[in-house]
């Protein structure tokens, strides 16, 4: 009978707990949902504008260059023509690498027996008529294949103690990449190749400095560009009308000569991307015109220009140091 009475008890007092539970869970109301995949915070948006005040709805202000600065390529190549002042020291990687690119470039066939001597690729690196030099020059920004630019080349001081001089020599060609010059990076994408003869300049002040850097020349205009440089225009905000008023606008004033209706010296190639193809009449000014480009205004209004002429002025009065971005403004309105 007791233990009857124990047993309802118990049950009773679980029935009421629980009820308990309930209400205060129903008082505390709906508890957050254990779910991975709760709201994350919204991400501050980008400004539209960027720069100076004045210069507000520009393209430079709109958007952000990139590929305007010179692209350092380099490489390892072979000066041949010396008269015994060459090195036969060629490490066995290095050397692997060049005879690949010898005999890319026809070294030891019968077309450029004559050129070599007769020679093939290993009887020319073991010749002190020859040497290894380091190769490196600097592509212009927007430069289209073909276009031609200045190489310095050295001796390998690491590896080539044997060397004496370069003088009389010439480049062999070879391939020029970013980081193309450093021993691990030989599959180094090929943007330029070089070739040419050797030019050492002496000190016009003291003619001994000949002697002094004889392991050091130039090759004038002895690179040319294989792969042409992109210029590109990113927008600080995604945005396709943005982006396409953007290249509506650039094209106005600075129209391609082989523009058509697929093509022109502006072109969006994405809510957030444009693509700018440099004209032949600034071929050799492509720093002027990405300077003109990003002081051009959006607005095209009438009553624009010459209210933002005079706002401007007023400007150049106040603060002398903006003389550049004024002028350049003045320029393309």
């Amino acid at each position: 009978m007791s233990t009857r009475i124990n047993r309802s008890l118990r049950v009773g007092m679980l029935v009421v707990s629980s009820r308990m539970v309930i209400v205060v869970m129903l008082a505390m109301g709906p508890l957050p949902a254990c779910s991975t995949s709760s709201v994350a915070p919204t991400a501050t948006p980008l400004p539209t504008y960027s720069g100076l005040s004045f210069l507000h709805n520009t393209v430079g202000s709109l958007t952000e260059v990139r590929g305007d600065r010179p692209l350092l390529v380099s490489g390892f190549g072979l000066i041949v023509n010396l008269h015994g002042t060459g090195s036969s020291q060629v490490p066995e990687a290095l050397s692997r690498h060049l005879i690949t690119e010898m005999q890319k470039h026809g070294v030891g066939s019968a077309r450029y027996r004559e050129m070599t001597g007769g020679q093939g690729p290993r009887q020319m690196l073991a010749s002190l008529n020859t040497t290894v030099v380091r190769v490196r020059g600097l592509i212009p920004p927007g430069a289209t294949a073909g276009t031609p630019f200045d190489l310095l080349v050295e001796t390998i001081d690491e590896v080539d103690i044997q060397t004496t001089s370069l003088e009389a020599g010439q480049l062999y060609t070879t391939s020029l990449g970013v980081l193309g010059d450093n021993v691990h990076m030989y599959h180094s994408q090929e943007r330029a190749t070089g070739h040419g003869p050797i030019f050492i300049q002496p000190n016009e002040t003291d003619p001994s400095a000949l002697q002094v850097y004889p392991l050091r020349a130039s090759v004038l205009a002895g690179g040319r560009v294989t792969k042409s440089r992109r210029i590109e225009l990113v927008l600080n905000q995604p945005n396709w009308l943005r982006s396409r008023a953007i290249a509506t606008r650039i094209n106005e004033q600075f129209g391609h000569e082989k523009a058509s209706s697929v093509f022109n010296t502006a072109m969006a190639q994405s809510d957030q991307l444009i693509r700018v193809n440099v004209p032949d009449r600034f071929a050799d000014q492509v720093d002027k015109l990405l300077g003109l480009i990003n002081h051009l205004y959006l607005d095209r209004t009438p009553s624009f220009g010459p209210k933002k002429v005079r706002e401007l002025a007023q400007v150049l009065i106040n603060e002398p140091r903006y003389a550049r971005d004024v002028v350049l403004a003045w320029q393309v309105l």
